[in-house]
């Protein structure tokens, strides 16, 4: 590899992995408000947790070591080695940011930002790792510009920046998305070297164009986590240069001041996430009129069955959809296009009460034979799948339903509902019959309207007689929530078997194992907004007993060395099937 591009792409990772323990480092007025996203990376917290089982980012670096010299590991190493003697601030929170997102002028930037303790120490490790990059000063920021990205310093912090940019990203055709060059379409994404001035121009921001300046982030930034997120709503979604923006002003005016922060940490046995959701008065004010309902837990603790491996439910009111198809500017038009079908946004809005659940169960793959002579065989995954919605208004349900049969999509035989696939134009112009959709079980039991893929399933729900008892965190994650979602990992991986792998796979079947050993129950959950904002919980649960990110750093270099193994195996065979064809 190229050593300046070595060297840049390692400074880029280092940097990364040099921070924390300081609240809100005031270098943070150096990151513009416009940015759509700013990560804080505590990695002083994390090194920590990494230590404490014996991990170091020297160890951690055993991974770039192969059979053919070490190469690139003893310059990694090395590298290592001079940077953390580089003046930078290891006590200090790393930021690292998308400061601009022009969707009109086709342009996409990073910023990275780290405190400095000593800028005659980086100048040293920057002139002797970049020998032809020439250091320019700008007033008391100084500026390297190097062929991928552009470093500058001043007395108290370092920042890297680069840019990706398209010709005209806002006109962009799809031959261009899909790189056909073939057509004559260049203009592929590409990494931009004149950032020199975006340096200068975020060093020189006032504290009122900074993120510095908005108070959901400085509370973000009160909080521990070893790892912080910051987005803004309306700088994400490029109002200020998206064309679709500027047509639709209530967009932009319900964006407005929507901000969400988000924390993980690393604990024993868990990953922690938390997060909140801020919206400006508009948009609160319509969240706030209809708040309230909660998961409606009789529509997962009636399944029938003990073998859950998810399960998702969710409650809101109805009435909140055509209200804010009515806030954003657009009622008349959708109501346009629905009456096409012979149906209102109001109408969709009362046919349902709001609660939905669906719950998955029973995962495993099964080994299948097709053909004649069944002499081909397959192994495919298979489980069982219900979703029940509580019905609203009758006769509006009524009216969908009658018109899902007037379409050809359902055929309504008493309470149960088939699915049917249309009919389809024959070659001599007749029309094939409506066929049923095999494994679709559908029908309206009470005011629940009920889809399985299974009858069995479908039945015993149906009769509400045989609930099975939720496991305690699908409970956490659901109970009096609006929103929450549970997955049973152990029993996912444990429906995977080990006779899928052949004797060539056997390093895949070792990331198998190991993953069974290590991953536990992820759940999440969301509250209703309380009138400031909407809080989000979730827990990654692994092993107990240990920190989690030493844990998840063990299993990549684990999954790396396997890896490394396989390839090891692949090219001796290919060398073997070289030398028997020469012997030929």
């Amino acid at each position: 590899m190229n050593r300046n591009r070595f060297a840049g792409l390692l400074v880029l990772a280092a940097i990364v992995l040099a921070s924390c323990g300081k609240k809100g480092p005031e270098y943070t007025r150096y990151i513009p408000k416009s940015a759509g996203y700013v990560l804080a990376f505590d990695v002083k917290s994390m090194v920590q947790k990494l230590e404490k089982d014996s991990l170091s980012i020297e160890n951690m670096m055993q991974v770039l070591k192969d059979e053919k010299g070490n190469t690139g590991y003893t310059e990694a190493l090395d590298m290592w080695k001079q940077f953390k003697d580089a003046g930078i601030d290891f006590q200090s929170r790393v930021f690292v940011a998308v400061p601009e997102m022009n969707f009109n002028g086709g342009s996409l930037s990073f910023q990275l930002v780290a405190g400095l303790e000593d800028a005659a120490k980086l100048e040293a490790f920057i002139g002797k790792q970049f020998k032809d990059a020439k250091i320019e000063k700008m007033g008391d920021i100084s500026v390297v510009s190097l062929p991928m990205v552009s470093i500058g310093w001043k007395k108290d912090a370092v920042m890297m920046v680069g840019k990706q940019s398209t010709a005209d990203y806002g006109m962009v055709d799809m031959n261009d998305l899909m790189g056909d060059t073939a057509a004559g379409n260049t203009t592929a994404p590409v990494l931009s070297t004149n950032t020199k001035e975006d340096i200068k121009k975020y060093f020189e921001l006032k504290k009122d164009e900074s993120v510095a300046s908005i108070d959901v982030f400085n509370e973000l930034m009160e909080k521990p986590a070893d790892v912080a997120m910051f987005t803004s709503s309306e700088s994400a979604a490029g109002v200020a240069s998206n064309p679709f923006m500027n047509m639709m002003p209530q967009v932009k005016e319900l964006i407005a001041d929507a901000y969400s922060t988000s924390v993980i940490n690393f604990e024993d046995g868990k990953i922690v996430i938390e997060g909140d959701s801020y919206v400006g008065k508009k948009l609160g004010d319509l969240l706030k009129k209809y708040a309230g309902p909660v998961v409606d837990m009789s529509l997962v603790e009636r399944y029938p069955n003990a073998n859950v491996n998810g399960v998702t439910a969710f409650s809101f009111k109805p009435e909140l959809l055509p209200a804010f198809v009515k806030e954003l500017g657009v009622e008349a038009l959708v109501n346009m296009a629905l009456s096409q079908g012979g149906v209102t946004a109001d109408e969709i809005a009362k046919a349902f009460k709001g609660d939905f659940a669906i719950v998955f169960s029973d995962f495993a793959f099964e080994s299948k034979s097709f053909g004649k002579d069944a002499s081909y065989k397959s192994v495919e995954p298979t489980g069982k799948l219900l979703m029940a919605i509580r019905i609203g208004d009758k006769a509006a349900f009524d009216k969908l339903i009658g018109l899902a049969e007037k379409e050809g999509g359902i055929r309504r035989e008493g309470n149960r509902l088939v699915p049917v696939s249309p009919q389809i134009d024959m070659e001599d112009g007749e029309m094939t019959a409506p066929m049923p959709q095999l494994g679709v079980f559908a029908g309206i039991e009470g005011d629940l309207l009920i889809i399985s893929n299974d009858s069995t399933v479908y039945a015993n729900y149906a009769s509400g007689k045989a609930g099975a008892k939720l496991p305690e965190q699908a409970r956490t994650a659901l109970k009096d929530q609006s929103v929450g979602f549970y997955l049973n990992t152990p029993s996912i991986l444990k429906g995977i078997p080990e006779t899928m792998f052949d004797s060539s796979d056997v390093h895949e079947k070792n990331i198998l194992n190991r993953s069974k050993e290590i991953f536990g129950d992820v759940w999440f959950s969301s509250g209703n907004f309380d009138g400031k904002k909407l809080t989000t919980k979730g827990e990654m649960q692994m092993a107990p007993g240990k920190n989690t990110l030493p844990q998840l750093v063990r299993y990549l270099m684990f999954i790396a060395d396997e890896m490394k193994a396989k390839e090891k195996e692949e090219e001796e065979m290919y060398k073997r099937m070289e030398a028997e064809i020469e012997m030929q």
